[in-house]
């Protein structure tokens, strides 16, 4: 009786999920214009398809995008998750990401294509690629990681760039520092302007070292 019950329940999610297809192909397009009804405020639980609010607070769970301007919250989407301003909490975006277009973030972003972060954020990106538009301390997991402002932690992944200074670890194929790594990079192909610990790897590149540019295996300045 049970089993009958649960998959009577899957079925009811599967047809609404293929009734809103449409709608769930429209949520990207909501984001990217910035259109959609974001208005009022949830504080604990809330579900649906297609989720619009000003302010979140609690759990929230969506078939296929949780749409906000403020999260502070749990947000589980098939989807995506996005939020317009400063936001805080678990963003799980199951197939494409996550997005906090315009503010910081603080927290943890999974998704399955690309997480996204417009200003600062502090905690773990995990996805094929992040993307933190300004300074980043945490960990990002990913095949291609990216901070467009200072590093301070771990990027782990195939390619890995930090486009300022970067202190801590970046562990790939590729790492990439376009000012001071004060750490280790460890790698198939390492580059930094300048450096201030290891770097470990087939190829090592030191720009801004003008005698010995490259060096094959270690290269170590203190």
């Amino acid at each position: 009786m049970k089993t009958k019950m649960f998959l009577t329940a899957l079925c009811g999610v599967a047809i609404a999920m293929l009734a809103n297809t449409a709608s769930a192909e429209n949520a990207l397009e909501k984001i990217k214009d910035g259109s959609g009804s974001r208005s009022g405020r949830s504080e604990g639980f809330r579900a649906g398809i297609i989720c619009e609010q000003d302010y979140v607070s609690g759990v929230t769970l969506a078939l296929a995008s949780n749409i906000d301007n403020e999260a502070h919250a749990f947000e589980f989407a098939f989807l995506v998750n996005t939020a317009e301003k400063d936001s805080s909490g678990f963003q799980w975006g199951y197939f494409w990401g996550n997005y906090v277009n315009k503010g910081n973030f603080g927290g943890v972003q999974w998704g399955f294509i690309q997480n996204r972060v417009g200003g600062n954020m502090t905690g773990w990106q995990s996805s094929f690629i992040n993307l933190v538009d300004g300074d980043f301390c945490g960990l990002q997991t990913g095949l291609y990681n990216c901070v467009e402002g200072k590093m301070t932690g771990v990027q782990w992944g195939w390619v890995n760039q930090a486009c300022k200074d970067a202190s801590g670890l970046q562990m790939g194929l590729v790492n990439l520092t376009d000012g001071k790594i004060s750490g280790v990079q460890w790698g198939f192909y390492n580059q930094t302007k300048d450096l201030y610990g290891v770097q470990i790897g087939l190829v090592n590149r030191l720009v801004n070292y003008d005698k010995w540019p490259f060096t094959v295996l270690v290269r170590a300045v203190f």
